[in-house]
C-alpha cells in the first residue's frame, strides 16, 4: 500500500469525524446539549450563538430554524457516510471499486457544497458571519482537497495484485526447495560413516 494511498484514508477519516461532530452540534446544542454519562456535551456551544442570532434576524420561526439544523446536520451526515465508503473501497476495494471511491467523494462534496451555501446565505442575511459559517467553509474546502489527492492516488489495479500473488508464490516455492535442499544436506551429513 503506497504512502499517498495511506495519506489520503487518513485525511479522509478527518474530514468524516469533522463532519460527523458539526451534525452533531447542530442536532444537540439547539436543544441545550447532550447529556451521556453524567457528561455534558455541546450545551451553549459558542459555535451556533452567531448563527442563532442570523435566524433570528431573519425572521425565522422556532420551526424553521429547527428544519434549518435538521438540514446541516443531515447533510453533514451523509457528506460523512460517503467519505466512510469512499475509503474502505479505495483501500479494500478491487481496481473497479477504487474507481467508484471518486464518485462518492464527488457527493460528499457536493453535500458539503450545499450545507457551506445554505449557512452562508443564511448568516449573510443575517448579518451574523460566524464561526458555523467558516466551520462549514473549511470542511468544503478540505473536500475538495481529499477529492484532489484522491485525483494523484494510484489504482491497484487487478494485474498488480495478480503480480504480487505471483511473486509470494515464488517466494514460497522457492523458500520450500531451500528447506528441502537444507533437510537433504542434513540427512548426508548424519549418514556419513565416521572413522
Amino acid at each position: 500500500m503506497t504512502s499517498s494511498r495511506l495519506f489520503t484514508a487518513a485525511m479522509m477519516l478527518f474530514w468524516i469525524a469533522t463532519s460527523a461532530l458539526i451534525a452533531l452540534m447542530c442536532t444537540w446544542a439547539p436543544r441545550g446539549g447532550m447529556s451521556l454519562f453524567g457528561l455534558s456535551a455541546f450545551a451553549g456551544s459558542p459555535v451556533i450563538e452567531s448563527f442563532d442570532a442570523a435566524l433570528v434576524a431573519i425572521g425565522l420561526s422556532a420551526r424553521g430554524a429547527h428544519f434549518v439544523y435538521t438540514l446541516i446536520a443531515a447533510t453533514n451526515v451523509i457528506a460523512a457516510g460517503l467519505l466512510i465508503f469512499a475509503m474502505m473501497f479505495m483501500l479494500l476495494g478491487l481496481e473497479q471499486e477504487q474507481r467508484e471511491a471518486r464518485p462518492m467523494v464527488e457527493g460528499a462534496a457536493a453535500a458539503s457544497a450545499l450545507t457551506a451555501l445554505v449557512v452562508m446565505a443564511i448568516s449573510l442575511a443575517g448579518g451574523h458571519a460566524g464561526p458555523l459559517m467558516a466551520l462549514q467553509l473549511v470542511v468544503l474546502a478540505g473536500h475538495l482537497a481529499t477529492l484532489r489527492s484522491l485525483a494523484d492516488v494510484p489504482l491497484v489495479t487487478d494485474a498488480s495484485r495478480a503480480a504480487d500473488a505471483e511473486l509470494a508464490d515464488i517466494v514460497a516455492r522457492h523458500a520450500e526447495s531451500h528447506a528441502a535442499f537444507s533437510a537433504q544436506t542434513a540427512s548426508i551429513s548424519r549418514s556419513e560413516p565416521r572413522p
